[in-house]
């Protein structure tokens, strides 16, 4: 009996270890992913892209690139969302550093939950935060699952994404390491590239529409 506990305890020591590393392997991947993607998308454009060519610069197969985003316009829209808004905060970093000293100097409590909070401290300094990129790319995360066909009959995607974009952004702002003008900010910035990157879609659209409203009709 005691035998048999030994390896089921190590048995599911092992699978942890392994679930643990696949999650960081496939991380590593998609960030590996979208900048191959981006140097391809900047080099050749939109329609000339292509995802062999990604995949072979990335070192991945196109069922892989696939496993990650399913359609290359809905892969596009997100890189060009992204880098965009990254780009643009790095500009603003580099220009105009900022910071803020929201963060209590001693902690009001002493617990697990405090001990976190004063290790984020530690990690992640209260500088170049505006506009709060956290708050940014979770936006641009969710638009692009609310947008994508492929998620358009699936209600419980949808809402796990609003709230897990919902929860990081209030924490960046609870835990005091974005303030509201940071976040709103943020959300503006996150509008005008949502106009810019989604609006095509229904600017098409009325395009097809008149085009068929033009054509004779026939009988």
């Amino acid at each position: 009996m005691l035998c048999e506990q030994v390896n089921r305890c190590k048995h599911n020591r092992e699978g942890n270890d392994i679930k643990k590393e696949t999650a960081k392997e496939n991380k590593e991947t998609r960030k590996h992913l979208l900048e191959c993607a981006g140097r391809e998308f900047l080099e050749k454009g939109y329609m000339k892209a292509s995802l062999r060519n990604i995949c072979k610069e990335a070192g991945v197969t196109t069922g892989a690139l696939y496993f990650f985003f399913k359609d290359k316009e809905d892969y596009y829209k997100t890189c060009m969302f992204l880098f965009t808004g990254m780009t643009v905060f790095l500009l603003i970093s580099t220009i105009f550093p900022n910071g803020h000293h929201l963060r209590p100097r001693v902690m009001p409590r002493d617990n697990i939950f405090t001990a976190m909070v004063a290790w984020l401290y530690k990690t992640d300094t209260p500088t170049n935060l505006w506009p709060s990129i956290h708050v940014y790319n979770s936006l641009g995360a969710h638009f692009a699952i609310c947008r994508s066909r492929h998620f358009a009959n699936n209600r419980k995607v949808k809402t796990g994404s609003l709230i897990l974009c919902v929860s990081i952004i209030l924490a960046t702002m609870l835990i005091k390491q974005h303030s509201v003008w940071d976040v709103a900010t943020a959300f503006a910035m996150a509008v005008v590239m949502y106009m810019v990157v989604y609006s095509e879609d229904s600017i098409l659209g009325l395009k097809r529409k008149r085009k068929r409203e033009r054509r004779p009709q026939i009988g």
